[in-house]
């Protein structure tokens, strides 16, 4: 048998038999429920202190909170989703009417399925880790001497390079890793290899040989 998620109204009636002290299976069987699926609803989202009292008032907007949450990340994982959203996204359509035509463009896949209230969180999202991971760069800039350019918004195309490049990181220093332990010498040695390692969107090259053209062509003080 498969699960079904509980209605508000369940939830509403299962905070009050709970509290007027009535068994899980009980309640399950008032509401045409197996009592292992109350159970599961209580200890999910019920209180984490003994003595609590699962609640409606509560519990309700959580559980919806989550739900859709959960939902929201679900959706950003599907590409061909995340792909069409950000199309159009550039061509200035708005959400609602994406959500909408998303729809009839793809009429027998419920992959391809999204509300307008999930592609505002995920500009919001990308927009608050924006700028978050770059909000010094002006710092950087000024100490460095190096110019920082940005990816245009939902252009994922135009980070192929980086997202490359940090794959390439990952082998040397995998994700976790705290760089306060990485010495010097350790850097640079991943750095050496990666600058010598021939790239296919250098024609083979390496990084540090079309450096080095560079330094002695066009760019040549």
């Amino acid at each position: 048998m498969s699960y079904e998620h509980l209605t508000p109204q369940e939830r509403y009636v299962i905070s009050h038999l709970k509290v007027a002290k009535y068994s899980h299976r009980e309640i399950g069987r008032r509401l045409g429920r197996h009592h292992t699926t109350i159970s599961r609803e209580i200890k999910r989202n019920g209180p984490a202190y003994p003595g609590g009292v699962y609640w409606y008032y509560f519990i309700d907007p959580m559980v919806e909170k989550r739900r859709h949450t959960t939902r929201s990340y679900r959706r950003q994982n599907h590409v061909p989703l995340v792909q069409y959203v950000e199309d159009k996204l550039r061509a200035d359509w708005p959400p609602e009417v994406i959500a909408d035509r998303v729809r009839a463009d793809h009429p027998h896949d419920e992959k391809m399925r999204i509300s307008h209230e999930t592609i505002y969180r995920w500009v919001a999202l990308d927009a608050r880790q924006d700028g978050k991971e770059f909000s010094q760069f002006k710092d950087l800039e000024s100490k460095t001497g190096l110019s920082v350019y940005f990816a245009d918004p939902y252009a994922a195309w135009q980070r192929g390079t980086n997202e490359n490049t940090n794959g390439l990181l990952r082998f040397y220093f995998p994700k976790g890793t705290s760089f306060k332990r990485i010495s010097v010498r350790t850097l640079q040695r991943a750095v050496d290899r990666l600058n010598n390692r021939p790239r296919k969107c250098l024609g083979y090259r390496t990084p540090q040989e079309v450096f080095d053209d560079a330094q002695s062509g066009a760019l040549a003080n």
